[in-house]
């Protein structure tokens, strides 16, 4: 039976607190979402437990799995489960074994009269639990629970790993999906990849994060660096050309510190005027003849 993790899809709801049954409080950069089982999916949470979990009414519940043993790669034992209890009982003694079964179970779970390593091969070479040869007995060697092996699909939150009695299995890991958009944050929970907005105002290359994942120029004039730059909308723009009277222009996108504004219009000091000439706060024209 392949082993499943424990997965949780994503409900389009916003809760917080403690929550009964299989749904549980998922917390991704500041956002909270609410996830809960699927009906009638089956789980594998603890594997070789001799056990499975069905989600019924959004709740796991535990059922006996038969073919959920408990493997220790040895040829001259019978994995089994016996109710919620894994076994692994010696085949009978003289039971074939070894490369093209050629060797003998002893009646012990010892598979014997091996010459050397290859003599113990059966098939493939298992990644977690090599097979030597040692003074006639082929001698299963489990690496240490928890030993990493090549992950095949990076970014999926999950990865294959030595488990107990060299078993290979799929555990949770750290390992999230690249984020679709400098604006967005990725995780992993339990196993399944989850991403959400980061917050209104974190830096991205062409500006900040709008909060919704989306990178722009600005949300405040603060986020323009300054000077005469100003944020209209979700752009930087220089105050001289927003469409407001702003930033000590006298008129609209003039005067002040910008171009100097036409005959007519307010002004303070020459400067705001395109002719250089302020005569009682209105920009004149010395060759008008007025």
């Amino acid at each position: 039976m392949s082993m499943r993790p424990r997965f949780f899809r994503l409900a389009p709801l916003v809760a917080l607190g403690v929550l009964g049954g299989c749904q549980v409080v998922l917390g991704i950069a500041s956002d909270l979402r609410l996830a809960t089982c699927e009906e009638g999916e089956v789980y594998d949470t603890t594997p070789a437990d001799c056990q499975r979990e069905v989600c019924k009414d959004g709740e796991l519940v535990a059922e006996l799995d038969p073919d959920d043993v408990l493997s220790d790669v040895n040829e001259c034992t019978e994995d089994a489960c016996e109710g919620t209890t894994p076994r692994n009982t010696p085949r009978p003694a003289d039971s074939p074994c070894g490369l093209d079964g050629l060797l003998r179970c002893d009646g012990a779970g010892k598979c014997l009269g091996c010459m050397d390593d290859m003599a113990c091969q059966s098939g493939p070479a298992h990644p977690c639990a090599p097979i030597t040869c040692q003074q006639g007995i082929c001698v299963t060697n489990a690496s240490p629970p928890g030993t990493p092996l090549p992950d095949p699909t990076p970014g999926d939150c999950m990865a294959p790993a030595c488990g107990a009695n060299g078993v290979a299995v799929t555990v949770f890991a750290a390992d999230p999906p690249a984020p679709p958009s400098p604006c967005f944050a990725t995780a992993c929970m339990e196993g399944v990849p989850q991403s959400a907005p980061r917050n209104a105002g974190t830096a991205c290359p062409a500006g900040v994060c709008d909060g919704n994942g989306t990178c722009v120029g600005c949300l405040e004039t603060a986020h323009c660096g300054g000077g005469t730059m100003v944020c209209v909308g979700t752009t930087c723009v220089n105050h001289c050309t927003d469409g407001q009277q702003n930033h000590g222009e006298t008129n609209l996108d003039c005067g002040g510190g910008c171009a100097g504004c036409g005959v007519g219009s307010p002004c303070v000091v020459p400067t705001d005027c395109a002719t250089n000439y302020c005569i009682e706060g209105i920009c004149w024209d010395p060759n008008s003849g007025g």
